[in-house]
């Protein structure tokens, strides 16, 4: 069987490591009261933001250009469900 973690899953922006990684981040900055904004380069010509504040939008950009796809969470245990990393 072929390992599918560093690729999303259907309909999914972020792949497994990546929503982990993500997660964790947006969990230990609630601890001293922060939120994330974050930006990754997931290949030479796409970038992947992720912002919190009490929604989590999370965006595929074609890099200097446009948004091509993006997924909207009520909040960060509604991100945390459809990724399955809680």
């Amino acid at each position: 069987m072929a390992d599918n973690r560093n690729n999303p899953a259907q309909g999914q922006i972020l792949n497994a490591a990546q929503a982990k990684h993500v997660y964790d981040a947006m969990v230990t900055l609630n601890n001293i009261g922060g939120f994330i904004h974050v930006r990754l380069a997931v290949d030479p010509r796409h970038v992947v933001t992720v912002e919190e504040d009490i929604n989590v939008i999370v965006r595929r950009w074609l890099r200097g250009t446009e948004c091509l796809v993006s997924e909207h969470f009520p909040d960060q245990h509604a991100f945390a469900a459809a990724y399955s990393v809680e």
